[in-house]
C-alpha cells in the first residue's frame, strides 16, 4: 500500500523513538547523547515528543506504512517542523540529557547560535528534525515529510532553514536548499560537520496543489481550507483584514485509505502592523478582536465578534459571518473581491 502522511499522536511516541535510534545511532549525537540501551534517552524522548504535540508553534508528522490494508500501521518516519515565528531557544542545561550533556550542549548551542545568525528575526520555516527507519530509507518517506513543509513555505511565500550532515547535504540541495556555511565540530568521539542551509520560496506557488506525493485537496478534499487574506467589509472598527492556514481537514473525503487531518494553524496578523496572535485588541487599526475556535470537525469558524455592523447599522449576527466565511474559506471564493489565494 502506498506510504501515509498524517499527524503525530501520543501513541506513536514509542515507534517515534525507534525511528530516531535508527536513523541517527550511527552518528556522534546520537550514539553518545542518546544512546540506544539506556531508559534516560526513552525518558528524554517521550517528554520531548509529548510537549512538541501541543506546542503550537511546531508540527509533529509521521509516515506509516501497511502492507495489507487489514495489517497493523508501522510508522517508519518522522519530522519536525517549526512554523514561522517559533521562538530559537538555548539547548537544556547539562544535567538535562540522557548521556554526555557536555557534548550535548556543545553542539546544540552552537547550532542554535548558527541559526539566529543566518535567520534573525526573518520569518521562516524551519525543519528542525526529520528522520527515517534505516529499513526504509529512500523509498520516499522523506520526500513526504519535506514536501509538506516546503509547499506551506511556498504559500507564505517564506523561507525554509535547516541543518544537514555531508550525508543529507545533497538529498536538501535537490530540494532547492543552498548552503549558508558550516561548522566543525571536533570532539575526542570523533569530527562531524553541519551546513546551515536555506531554501527561498518558490514564486510559482500551484505546486501546491500539483505535488505527485500528496492527494489533490481541491479533488478530493471537499473540506479544504486554503491560505487566505479575509477582508470583511462590514468589520466598523476594526482593520477589515485576517491572514489565516487550515489546511487538509478530516470532512467529507470518503478516499480510501485517506488519513489527512487537519496539519497546520498560522494564526492572523494585522494587514497594516503585522502583530499578532488572535488575542484582544493589538494595534489602533484592531479595536475590534477577531476570535476563532474549532468545531468538533476541526473546521475553523469565527467565534467571537468578528463585524459589529453592515452598512445600515444592522447586525448580520454570528450565522451570517460563519456561513460567508465557510464559503470563502472552504474555496468557493477563489481570487478577488472578499478572498485572496497566494
Amino acid at each position: 500500500m502506498p506510504l501515509q502522511l498524517r499527524e503525530a499522536q501520543l501513541d506513536d511516541i514509542h515507534a517515534m523513538r525507534g525511528v530516531y535510534y535508527s536513523a541517527f545511532g550511527d552518528t556522534i549525537i546520537g550514539g553518545h547523547v542518546f544512546m540506544k540501551n539506556i531508559e534516560a534517552s526513552d525518558r528524554f524522548w517521550d517528554a520531548s515528543f509529548k510537549d512538541e504535540l501541543v506546542d503550537s508553534s511546531c508540527q509533529l508528522l509521521v509516515v506509516t506504512n501497511k502492507n495489507t490494508p487489514d495489517s497493523a500501521e508501522e510508522i517508519i518516519a518522522f519530522a519536525k517542523w517549526c512554523l514561522p515565528g517559533a521562538s530559537i531557544d538555548d539547548p537544556p542545561p547539562v544535567e538535562a540529557w540522557p548521556s554526555h550533556g557536555e557534548l550535548a550542549v556543545d553542539f546544540f548551542g552552537a547550532m542554535t547560535k548558527g541559526h539566529r545568525k543566518y535567520m534573525g528575526d526573518r520569518p521562516h520555516w524551519y525543519l528542525e528534525c526529520i528522520g527515517t527507519h534505516k529499513d526504509w530509507m529512500g523509498k520516499g518517506a522523506a520526500s513526504l515529510l519535506m514536501r509538506w513543509g516546503l509547499e506551506r513555505a511556498d504559500a507564505d511565500k517564506l523561507p525554509c532553514f535547516l541543518e544537514a550532515t555531508p550525508k543529507g547535504k545533497p538529498i536538501y540541495e535537490r530540494f532547492g536548499f543552498k548552503t549558508l556555511g558550516e561548522e566543525v565540530f571536533e570532539w575526542p568521539q570523533g569530527t562531524t560537520v553541519e551546513a546551515y542551509m536555506e531554501r527561498d520560496a518558490k514564486t510559482d506557488t500551484s505546486s501546491f496543489d500539483k505535488t505527485p506525493t500528496l492527494p489533490n485537496p481541491r479533488k478530493q478534499h471537499t473540506e479544504m481550507v486554503y491560505n487566505v487574506h479575509l477582508r470583511i467589509p462590514t468589520s466598523e472598527s476594526a482593520c477589515g483584514s485576517v491572514d489565516f492556514t487550515v489546511v487538509y481537514t478530516r470532512g467529507s473525503c470518503r478516499e480510501v485509505g485517506c488519513k489527512y487531518l487537519e496539519c497546520m494553524v498560522k494564526g492572523w496578523a494585522c494587514c497594516r502592523c503585522d502583530k499578532g496572535p488572535n488575542e484582544g485588541h493589538i494595534c489602533r487599526q484592531d479595536t475590534t478582536p477577531w476570535r476563532w475556535d474549532y468545531t468538533e470537525c476541526k473546521h475553523r469558524f469565527c467565534h467571537g465578534e468578528m463585524a459589529k455592523k453592515d452598512a445600515k447599522g444592522k447586525s448580520p449576527g454570528n450565522e451570517v459571518i460563519r456561513k460567508g466565511l465557510h464559503a470563502i474559506t472552504g474555496g468557493l471564493i477563489k481570487g478577488g473581491g472578499s478572498a485572496r489565494h497566494w
